[in-house]
């Protein structure tokens, strides 16, 4: 999801809450959770679509873009480190995210918190 909101915000687009649950494989109830929590950590911004008041439109805020940014900086920079760098690379991601019920929330926590 956040890699289709990241395309999109270079876009200056949306996608609405039903296409992202369709494009993420999971069941409604999970994307819907799933965008709770990304809007809870100010990653994402929903707003209701002026055309069609039903559906809901999602936009990666400039926050999230900013982190997203820094991720794929981050993914690069693991593309061209040795064995040994992203040993220690995923030992300090490890440290810094503890815990989570969802494992893809490891992964927005360490952008929120700033990545590398």
């Amino acid at each position: 999801m956040l890699m289709e909101l990241f395309l999109a915000y270079e876009c200056r687009e949306f996608i609405l809450t039903t296409d992202l649950q369709r494009i993420s494989g999971v069941p409604f109830t999970t994307a819907l959770r799933y965008l709770n929590y990304l809007d809870r950590v100010g990653m994402i911004s929903r707003n209701k679509s002026e055309s069609d008041g039903r559906a809901t439109e999602v936009r990666l805020s400039d926050d999230g873009h900013d982190q997203m940014v820094a991720y794929v900086a981050a993914v690069r920079t693991m593309e061209r480190a040795t064995p040994r760098q992203r040993k220690d690379l995923f030992a300090q991601m490890k440290l810094r995210q503890g815990k989570s019920i969802f494992p893809w929330r490891r992964t927005v926590d360490y952008i929120a918190d700033g990545g590398v």
